[in-house]
């Protein structure tokens, strides 16, 4: 996110709201009287609306939103501008992992009209536009830094399982296999809202028999579902920070959507390797058919990339095939 000059901000708001409650509570928040100069809007696929604010003495900060009314959400999404507040507050509390920092927020309509969450800005550029014009050195050495940092992340720990929401409010579960039953029975039940095509009885069934696995989990962690935008130095190829964190849940890290496509410099730095056996074998694999089933239902709600969504039914076939495999070797003759 490189430091630019923008023109003055057109007439028309892009906002949901008056923007002239923008500027006063800037103001307020900021203690300065530097205008709004320019915004642009960098949500991309994103269904929180993400904007960039430039004022007038060339600071720069993050405005996130919540999704337009007329979205559709899945069940884990729709207290999802509460759970990425939750989240940056508890790794910049917790952990040195560099993230931005919430500058103001209202989950209500008091302030703007709209909930919302002010950033401030992280300096440098975003990966996603920068990693084809990496080195290999540079992009080994930023695998390891992130593995660094969602190992750190992995070390906060709480006492329930569950979204970040339920856990803060005091509804969390007491056990992983209660919390990780419900984030597959709300994906399951996205699905059957659609009338997705899904193997339900077999996602279900593996539920039943590998319960007594997922109870083995005891002690609920900070875990990165989706890492979320990284943000580089382009000349040392350091990670200046995150934005937009990503999903988050307290639960099992085995559930760390980057394991599935970790490699030996992120391994390196994250300080473990992926199970090939055994017991978090079994766990991985469950984690493995929930984050596909996710994709699948997620491009039934928002169609996009067919390719994506035939990935996901191969990785949730190849999983449960897996579990019914080691299931059948279990099994006594």
């Amino acid at each position: 996110m490189t430091q630019r000059t923008s023109p003055p901000l057109p007439a028309p708001s892009p906002f949901p709201f008056e923007i002239n409650r923008l500027r006063r509570h800037l103001s307020r928040v900021l203690c300065k009287k530097a205008s709004i100069r320019h915004v642009e809007d960098i949500t991309g696929g994103n269904i929180f609306p993400t904007y960039f604010l430039f004022l007038s003495d060339s600071s720069q900060y993050i405005l996130k939103l919540p999704p337009a009314t007329t979205t559709r959400l899945l069940r884990h999404e729709q207290r999802g501008l509460e759970a990425e507040l939750l989240l940056h507050q508890q790794l910049a509390a917790s952990t040195d992992v560099p993230v931005s920092h919430v500058l103001s927020h209202d989950l209500t309509y008091r302030t703007l009209g709209i909930p919302f969450i002010l950033l401030n800005f992280l300096p440098g550029r975003r990966l996603s536009d920068h990693q084809h014009y990496l080195s290999e050195p540079d992009r080994q050495s930023i695998n390891s830094q992130l593995g660094i940092f969602i190992a750190a992340i992995n070390q906060v720990t709480t006492t329930r399982f569950g979204q970040l929401p339920a856990v803060a409010s005091g509804s969390g579960c007491w056990q992983w296999r209660d919390g990780f039953v419900e984030l597959m029975e709300n994906a399951l039940r996205d699905a059957e809202d659609m009338v997705i095509a899904l193997p339900y009885q077999g996602l279900r069934r593996s539920l039943d028999v590998w319960g007594e696995v997922l109870e083995e989990v005891r002690e609920s962690k900070l875990v990165l579902l989706e890492v979320g935008e990284i943000i580089i130095n382009e000349t040392s190829s350091r990670i200046e920070g995150l934005v937009g964190c990503g999903r988050a849940i307290w639960g099992d890290p085995l559930m760390a959507g980057v394991l599935d496509h970790a490699d030996e410099a992120f391994l390196t730095g994250y300080g473990a390797y992926p199970p090939a056996f055994g017991k978090e074998r079994i766990r991985q694999l469950l984690y493995s058919a929930y984050r596909a089933v996710v994709q699948i239902v997620e491009n039934y709600y928002r169609p996009g990339d067919e390719e994506k969504e035939l990935d996901a039914r191969r990785r949730l076939t190849d999983s449960l095939n897996a579990l019914e495999a080691i299931e059948a070797s279990a099994a006594p003759t």
